[in-house]
């Protein structure tokens, strides 16, 4: 009796998924032919305002020799000159970045070096932008 049941249920929910299937495709055979028309809105074509890059300062190589801390370290990679007084996960700075603060030359020949041509991501993660060298 129990089995009888059991295959009443499955013929039963056979019959409810299959209506539902037809009953869904038949109603989205209804509505696929039809247009659906959205209301036209005027739209002005008015010129965007011209993106203006933010200005960085041009830096001389005496204002940069100032910066030569490690509370206060700027350093030159590719002419562009990066700030990483804030640098402190970089793995033994010391030696890495803070002998190379306020000096115009060494820091790219040595991370090109290391790091070959993924020195300019690594500058721009652990350095902050803030100028061209002049």
């Amino acid at each position: 009796m129990l089995k009888k049941n059991w295959i009443l249920l499955g013929i039963l929910i056979l019959i409810v998924l299959s209506v539902s299937f037809f009953y869904l495709n038949g109603y989205k055979s209804q509505i696929e032919g039809q247009v659906i028309k959205i209301e036209e809105i005027p739209v002005e074509l008015t010129s965007q305002p011209e993106f203006n890059p933010p200005e960085f300062p041009k830096i001389t190589p005496e204002e940069l020799a100032i910066h030569n801390t490690e509370d206060d370290c700027w350093i030159v990679y590719e002419k562009k000159v990066y700030d990483f007084s804030e640098a402190k996960l970089h793995p033994n700075i010391s030696k890495t970045l803070f002998t190379h603060c306020g000096k115009i030359s060494g820091f790219e020949e040595a991370a090109k070096k290391r790091h070959n041509s993924s020195s300019e991501d690594r500058v721009k993660n652990y350095g902050e932008y803030i100028g061209d060298l002049n």
